[in-house]
């Protein structure tokens, strides 16, 4: 029998180790001129990418930077969320010019810019927000705006020439700030301004009125949820 009198590692032993053992300390990557938006890592951890209001930026497990270039336009364009596919070679951004975007992280180049060709608009008429894939396959793509809607897009059936959601799910009173999916391919939920977290079928779309009442309601909204207490229903 040892000196240690325990059949395991106690909470305060594991805790030594790991902090002996494993990176806990902070270090600086880079420093940017303006806001930083959001930043993720691949599944595997080795790529991480962050999105401001200066550029969009990958970095490697190696530390080595490289900037990324969605737009050749010259007006102000940022980034307001990104997420990896499963396999990691490529990402989905959404940007404030009311796009989605798709960058391949191989060939490094953008692949397809999301516009709703059928309306000739954005995918969104505002910010994008936040995007997500439905599942591992990476092929249904989720994305959220400040147009207070969801909506819901097949890359199978996708070009920057034919765009158009497959679906839309109407029911917030205010912009999207974030959607996250089950990761089954049917499920997802939703947090927006107007202070309420939707939990969403994807089996099942709303309608053009909903989408319509959706969007007046956004529309006609006058509160800045940054520092206004929200308005009673």
């Amino acid at each position: 029998k040892g000196m240690c009198s325990y059949t395991s590692f106690s909470y305060a032993h594991k805790s030594r180790l790991s902090n002996r053992f494993l990176p806990n300390s902070m270090s600086v990557l880079d420093n940017y001129n303006g806001k930083v938006f959001c930043g993720i890592f691949s599944k595997d951890g080795k790529s991480f990418i962050t999105a401001s209001q200066v550029h969009l930026c990958s970095v490697n497990e190696s530390s080595h930077q490289e900037p990324l270039c969605l737009t050749n336009t010259s007006r102000r364009f940022c980034v307001f969320s990104v997420v990896f596919s499963s396999s990691g070679k490529e990402f989905l951004g959404g940007a404030n010019d009311g796009c989605l975007y798709i960058y391949d992280l191989q060939r490094r180049g953008r692949t397809l810019k999301v516009i709703d060709m059928f309306d000739f608009i954005p995918a969104h008429e505002y910010d994008v927000n936040s995007v997500a894939f439905a599942d591992d396959s990476s092929h249904i793509i989720y994305s959220g705006g400040d147009d207070g809607l969801i909506k819901v897009w097949d890359r199978r059936t996708l070009d920057e020439s034919t765009a158009k959601p497959v679906g839309i799910l109407a029911g917030h009173m205010d912009g999207i700030t974030f959607i996250d999916s089950r990761g089954d391919g049917r499920h997802l939920i939703s947090n927006s301004k107007d202070q309420s977290i939707k939990l969403w079928d994807v089996r099942v779309f709303s309608g053009d009125q909903a989408a319509e009442k959706s969007l007046k309601a956004v529309h006609e909204q006058t509160w800045d949820y940054r520092w206004q207490q929200v308005p009673k229903r």
